[in-house]
This record gives C-alpha cells, sequence and structure tokens, in this order.
C-alpha cells in the first residue's frame, strides 16, 4: 500500500514518476479505489454454439464477401474461429465441401424461388436449375442434429424449364408462354431528360443553358483532372462534388443540386480556381432546371429501384409525374423546359394516358392488382373500362383453376360462401334444366371470382399480405407483376458478377459462378427486408 500511497499526490511527483504512473496503466473505479490495470480479457459467452450456425456463419461470409470457398480451410481462419468460438475440435468447423453443398442446396434454390405460396404448402416448393448432380458422400453430410436451418433436398422440386416449354410447344399447349416484351421504363425516362430536351427549340433557353453548363463542365472536369484543384474546394467547402457520367442516369442531376448547396461557397471558388462565375440570372435558372427535373428523377429512382419494383408502379408514377409537372408554375427561364418534358411523356408513353390501349392492359391490371394503388390513379373517363378488365382477368385466371377455395373473410357471423352461395342459387334455380353440371360450376366460380375482385377493390388495406385474402387477384398480381419495368437490376447484376470474377480467382468455373452470383444477390435482398 506504500507504493499506491504516493500515487495520491501527483503534483509532488516529478514528470519520471508521471511518466511511470502512465506507463503502470493504473485504473480508478468510482468507489475510488486505485487497482493496477490487468490484461482485459473477452467475456466469451458460455452457450454452446453449433455446428449448424458456424457452418452458416462461415457460409454467408464467403458469399457477402465474396472471398473463394477454401477460404474456409486456411490455417489462419480456422484459427480466428477457433479463438472466437472456444472450439478446440477442428473437426467441428466446415470444409469446403460443406459449403459447395449448402451452395447448391439451399441458397442458389433459394435464389429462384417463386412467389411465396400458402405456408400450410410447404413441401410443393419449384426450383429452376438442374441440381441432380449432387454429390451425397458421407464427408459432405452434415449432423441431421444441427441441420435444422438448411432445406432438405426432400422438400424440393426440381423443374427443368426448357424441356417443360419444348414438351408444351410440340403438343400444341399454349399455357406456358414467355412474357411480352417491355421496354426499360427508366432508360425512357433518361432519354427524355437527355435526347428530347436537346431538342428544345426556344432561342432563350438553348442560349442561357449552353452558358450554365458550360461553367458548370469547367468546373467538375477541373476537379475530376486536377488533385490540387479538387483538395482546394474541399478545403473551402468541405465537401467532395460529384462530377456526372454517363451510366449513370440522375448523375447530372445530382451534381447541379449538390452545386446549388453550396452556391455562396462556390463564388468564392470559382475566382480562386480562375473559371467563369455563375451570374444571379444563371443560378435562377439552375433552380428551376431542379425543380423541373426533381419529379422526373424521383420517378426513375422508384422505377429502378430493386425493393418494390413491379410493373404495377409504371402507370401510377407516370400519371402523377406529368400531374406533377403540370402544377408547377412561375418559371422565368425553363418554361420550354417543361413543356419539352411533358411532350415527351405523352409520345414515349402515349399508351398510359390513353388506357384504351391495347397495349396499356398489362399495366392497367398490374396497377390494379397491387394493394397500394387499386383505382386510386385511374382517370374518372377510365375507370369502368379498368374494372371491366380487371374483373374479366379475374374470371379468365379462375377458370385455369380446378379447386377454387373462397378465403375471403370479414367480421359478419355467417361466412360469405354461404351468403353468395344462396343468391347465386336462387339466380340460377330456373335454369337449372338447360345447364349442365360442368357449366353452373364453372358460371358460379365465375361470379365468386367477380365478387372476389369487388371486395378486393373496396379494400383500405395496402400491404402485399393481403393477397392472402383474394387467392384469384395474387395469381393475377403474379401473372402480371412478375416482369420488372426496368433494366438496371439486371444491369447491377452484372455490376457484381466483375467483384466475384477477380483475377485471382481465375479457376472458378461457370457453375460455382452462377452460384455464387445468386446466392450473393439472394443475401442482400434479404438484408433489404
Amino acid at each position: 500500500m506504500g507504493s499506491l500511497a504516493c500515487f495520491k499526490h501527483p503534483s509532488m511527483l516529478s514528470k519520471v514518476k508521471d511518466s511511470k504512473k502512465l506507463f503502470k496503466k493504473t485504473t480508478q473505479h468510482a468507489e475510488g479505489t486505485i487497482t493496477p490495470n490487468k490484461q482485459m480479457q473477452l467475456p466469451f459467452f458460455k452457450t454452446s454454439i453449433t455446428k449448424s450456425q458456424i457452418t452458416e456463419l462461415v457460409f454467408n461470409y464467403i458469399v457477402e464477401e465474396m472471398r473463394p470457398i477454401v477460404t474456409c480451410e486456411k490455417p489462419s481462419f480456422c484459427r480466428l474461429i477457433q479463438g472466437l468460438t472456444g472450439i478446440t475440435d477442428s473437426t467441428v468447423l466446415p470444409n469446403h465441401k460443406n459449403i459447395s453443398k449448402i451452395l447448391q442446396l439451399n441458397n442458389f434454390g433459394k435464389a429462384f424461388r417463386t412467389f411465396s405460396k400458402s405456408s400450410t404448402i410447404e413441401s410443393n416448393l419449384h426450383y429452376v436449375g438442374n441440381l441432380d448432380e449432387l454429390n451425397s458422400d458421407e464427408d459432405t453430410q452434415i449432423d441431421s442434429d444441427n441441420e435444422n436451418n438448411l432445406s432438405s433436398p426432400i422438400d424440393m422440386e426440381y423443374v427443368d424449364v426448357g424441356q417443360l416449354l419444348y414438351e408444351s410447344n410440340s403438343s400444341g399447349c399454349t399455357n406456358f408462354s414467355l412474357p411480352d416484351h417491355l421496354t426499360c421504363c427508366a432508360h425512357t425516362l433518361n432519354l427524355i431528360a437527355t435526347t428530347d430536351v436537346a431538342k428544345i427549340t426556344d432561342t432563350n433557353y438553348i442560349n442561357i443553358s449552353k452558358k450554365v453548363f458550360s461553367k458548370l463542365s469547367s468546373f467538375w472536369n477541373l476537379l475530376s483532372r486536377r488533385t490540387g484543384a479538387s483538395d482546394k474546394v474541399f478545403d473551402i467547402c468541405k465537401v467532395k462534388f460529384p462530377v456526372p457520367i454517363i451510366t449513370r442516369w440522375n448523375s447530372t442531376f445530382d451534381a447541379i443540386q449538390k452545386v446549388l448547396l453550396f452556391r455562396e461557397k462556390l463564388n468564392f471558388v470559382f475566382l480562386e480556381l480562375n473559371l467563369a462565375k455563375i451570374k444571379n440570372t444563371e443560378w435562377v435558372f439552375l433552380e428551376e432546371y431542379c425543380k423541373i427535373m426533381q419529379p422526373l428523377t424521383t420517378a426513375l429512382d422508384k422505377l429502378q429501384g430493386e425493393k418494390r419494383n413491379y410493373l404495377g408502379f409504371v402507370a401510377p408514377t407516370i400519371i402523377i409525374l406529368r400531374r406533377l409537372l403540370i402544377e408547377l408554375s412561375l418559371l422565368t427561364y425553363c418554361s420550354s423546359l417543361k413543356y419539352c418534358v411533358i411532350s415527351s411523356l405523352e409520345k414515349r408513353f402515349s399508351y398510359l394516358f390513353d388506357l384504351s390501349s391495347p397495349k396499356s392492359k398489362s399495366f392497367i391490371i398490374s396497377s390494379m392488382s397491387h394493394p397500394l394503388f387499386k383505382c386510386s390513379w385511374i382517370p374518372l373517363r377510365y375507370i369502368d373500362l379498368c374494372k371491366e378488365l380487371f374483373i374479366n382477368e379475374c374470371k379468365l385466371t379462375n377458370s385455369y383453376s380446378d379447386v377454387y377455395e373462397n378465403h375471403i373473410s370479414d367480421n359478419s357471423d355467417d361466412s360469405d360462401t354461404e351468403f353468395y352461395g344462396n343468391v347465386f342459387s336462387s339466380q340460377n334455380s330456373s335454369s337449372n334444366d338447360e345447364l349442365s353440371t360442368n357449366e353452373h360450376s364453372a358460371l358460379r366460380n365465375s361470379n365468386l371470382s367477380s365478387v372476389e375482385a369487388l371486395f378486393f377493390l373496396n379494400s383500405k388495406v395496402k400491404e402485399l399480405n393481403i393477397l392472402d385474402s383474394f387467392p384469384v387477384v395474387k395469381q393475377v398480381f403474379i401473372k402480371f407483376n412478375t416482369s420488372i419495368p426496368s433494366s438496371a437490376p439486371v444491369e447491377r447484376l452484372f455490376s457484381g458478377a466483375i467483384q466475384i470474377l477477380t483475377p485471382r480467382r481465375n479457376r472458378l468455373n461457370d457453375k460455382h459462378f452462377d452460384m455464387l452470383l445468386c446466392c450473393r444477390c439472394y443475401l442482400q435482398q434479404n438484408s433489404l427486408t
């Protein structure tokens, strides 16, 4: 205690003793007692971790970080897992065969799983791909006690889509067909913002836009080509300015918006860099430009997203975009830009403004079958036509089903099936002698489909899980919302492929490459939800 007592009077210690005190790293607790600081130990959990949990964590790490499968067998990686988990038995750690089998059985099938069916049907899962060559050696088996989180191959049904389409075409069956070709809506909006806008003939707009974008181009080129200029701009504004690129459709708008946020500081920056200063009228032009392009870029972001990228978003988004542009007023320099964007929308998306066009059918039904929209986006003059299309599609979809189950429920004591069944029986009592049993059943199912469609359109719920209560509408939703409105998610898939196929992984075969890419996309999608 004597050696510790001297530390109670630090003012009397010399600098040497102070340095020794810091070197010993003593700590003072809340009670006021001083104890020597010992090496901190990590608080390991006493609960044991199972083999399946270790395998799943290692698998997710390899897929998400795009590491080679053989990483799990590297000595340094094994020591890391053993040190973190406290496991001494190296046989518990997964090897490349375990990871490869999970890659084939579990996540590769999940990447191609169809729209989820009812939870009561767990064994009727359809997958795409030929996985018959799976290895079933004992070395690749995982203990059944620790396999609760992994999908069993018994619960899978493998379907060869190519053979299925070939047999349907040879037999004359038309139940299986590829969807109609759709143009990329995001690319169409990009053409409006670039190609169509470049065709404006208004002299005043052309003159001021050339001056403004010429000054901004000089600024952006200087930032991308001279590191000294970029550092000087960062020292003044404390921020990095994005530079427009061709591959990003919203990059020009984002760059201009960033410039407007630092308007005052950029006036000084332009003087420091010996660039032509932007005038007040030109700043007003940029504000009006962003005011017009803001709804367009918002619509573009919604249509090229991945989380809720349904075809049913196209028609409401384009119609609302046109409405927002029409409502814009008090424009001094960009009135011609506004009318150009509106006219281009009406020209390139004419089938969405004239809903009587045959091309608009898929967009109408896909939006009406989505619980978020239903009929809220449809103009009044087309409401009856769209409802008729939607109800007829529900009848047609139900006619393909062998068994129809009514899942519609409400808070009433009597079920809807009994109530509407009595109505249909009273309507058809006079024609029982003329209609056969099959015709009577078809008519009843057709009427039930109409009632279900009307119940769905009158529902106030906007979540997708409401579709479980309307099985016929759910089938219509799957049919028309399977196609995506933009090719941007596909382009992101190819961008991710470049990160997987690195020069150091030149021995990666095509089969494992496809599986890793699909697994990575599947895990990223789950992380978003």
